[in-house]
C-alpha cells in the first residue's frame, strides 16, 4: 500500500565506471548538491506557473472511451493473472492514465494511444503488484506479468 502511493517507479542502471570517477571527481570539487559542505540548490527545471500550466496541458489531452475500457481491462487481466496477489489500485489506473496523457502531451499529442498506456504500464505499475510467494520461487516477475497481459488483452481500433 506504501508504494501505491508513488506515481512511478523509475528503473537506473549503474553509471559506467567512468562516469563514476567524473562522479567522484566533481565530489572532490565540491560540485555535487547535498555532498559538499557548502550544499547549494539544484536549479529549477520550471517555475511553478509552467508547471501549473502543463498540468492543465494534460488534461485537455482527449482519452476515448475504448481507451478508458482498454485501461479497465489491462488492470482486471493483471490483477486475475495467476501469479498476481495484489494487482493494481483504482489509484494505479489513475496513474496510468495520467502519465498516457502526459506521454501523449510530450509528443505533442492531444490525444491519447494504446501505445501511451503500454510504454507507461512498467514505470506505473511495476511497484503496484505483488506477485505471489510461489510465483517468485518459480522465476515470475512483475514485469513479465505485466508485458504477458499486455500481449494479450485486445487492442482497441
Amino acid at each position: 500500500a506504501q508504494l501505491d502511493r508513488f506515481l512511478l517507479r523509475v528503473e537506473m542502471s549503474l553509471p559506467a565506471a567512468e562516469d563514476e570517477l567524473e562522479i567522484l571527481r566533481r565530489s572532490v570539487r565540491g560540485e555535487l548538491t547535498g555532498w559538499s559542505a557548502e550544499a547549494s540548490l539544484p536549479a529549477a527545471v520550471t517555475s511553478p506557473e509552467e508547471a501549473a500550466a502543463l498540468r492543465s496541458a494534460s488534461r485537455r489531452v482527449h482519452v476515448s472511451e475504448e481507451l478508458l475500457a482498454y485501461l479497465g481491462r489491462l488492470a482486471a487481466e493483471v490483477r486475475k493473472a495467476p501469479p498476481v496477489e495484489l494487482g493494481p489500485s483504482p489509484r494505479g489506473s489513475l496513474a496510468l492514465l495520467e502519465s498516457a496523457r502526459g506521454t501523449a502531451l510530450l509528443e505533442g499529442r492531444d490525444f491519447v494511444t494504446p501505445d501511451d498506456l503500454k510504454r507507461m504500464l512498467l514505470p506505473c505499475w511495476g511497484h503496484r503488484i505483488l506477485l505471489t510467494a510461489e510465483a517468485e520461487l518459480e522465476g515470475h516477475s512483475g514485469p513479465e506479468v505485466l508485458g504477458r497481459v499486455a500481449e494479450s488483452v485486445e487492442v482497441p481500433h
